[in-house]
């Protein structure tokens, strides 16, 4: 009898173990898949932002003087702020991968915000390195 409740014993303390490992391989999965959504995250939002700092330095070499020099205080109207944010977000809606662009998507970044942040920052970044 006593063999009987250490087999049965046995069985369940085997059994339970195996759930264990399952229960740890499926959350071990779990945080292995989202790590590796976040890698994807950060490498799309990387592109992101060199997307957007060439575009910005690209206009402001090719349109922003211009508009400046155009207008009779020396510096951008509104209206060409606006032309200029339409711009940047059509130039770079089409720069992005396609990947890049659904990875974004998918984890609900707001990607026209994240173009006119990363914009202002980098826009910023110019105006101060031009103090200096």
């Amino acid at each position: 009898m006593r063999e009987v409740f250490i087999q049965v014993g046995t069985q369940i303390i085997f059994d339970l173990l195996m759930l264990f490992v399952g229960v740890m391989f499926a959350y071990l999965s779990k945080l292995l898949t989202k790590s590796k959504n976040l890698e994807h995250i950060a490498a799309s939002m990387n592109e992101l932002e060199r997307v957007v700092t060439t575009i910005v330095g690209d206009l402001q070499q090719t349109t922003v003087e211009g508009l400046k020099a155009a207008s009779e205080d020396g510096k951008l109207t509104k209206t060409d702020i606006e032309w200029l944010g339409k711009q940047l977000i059509e130039k770079a809606s089409a720069q992005i991968s396609a990947p890049a662009a659904d990875t974004l998507i998918s984890a609900g970044v707001d990607i026209e915000g994240m173009i006119h942040s990363i914009a202002e920052a980098w826009i910023a970044e110019i105006k101060r390195e031009g103090e200096h």
